[in-house]
């Protein structure tokens, strides 16, 4: 089996990220995401979103905190049009950050 960080996109390239943003990231599709430094503000509005489906809370918390090239992901996108190998990324970059 191989290592996962071996493959092509697997660690994610951060980048300095603007100002209003905590760390920017290249996703796999070639997009970039900026991540919001996260306040207690927005774990709260992503357990209203989640309306108590706890599997849906990581895909709130990237709604609260992700712009991918400049736009707010929607809640619809981080539940399940973005790309896996975006939510992925982002996932981990979240965790590895501490944002989740």
């Amino acid at each position: 089996m191989e290592n996962l960080e071996q493959k092509e996109g697997a660690t994610p390239e951060k980048k300095t990220a603007p100002k209003e943003f905590a760390v920017t990231v290249e996703l796999p599709s070639g997009r970039t995401a900026n991540i919001r430094d996260g306040k207690a503000k927005h774990a709260v509005n992503a357990s209203r979103l989640i309306n108590g489906d706890q599997s849906k809370f990581i895909s709130a918390m990237i709604s609260e905190l992700v712009e991918i090239d400049g736009k707010k992901v929607t809640f619809e996108d981080a539940c399940g049009n973005m790309p896996l190998r975006d939510y992925t990324t982002l996932t981990i970059t979240l965790g590895e950050e501490n944002f989740i």
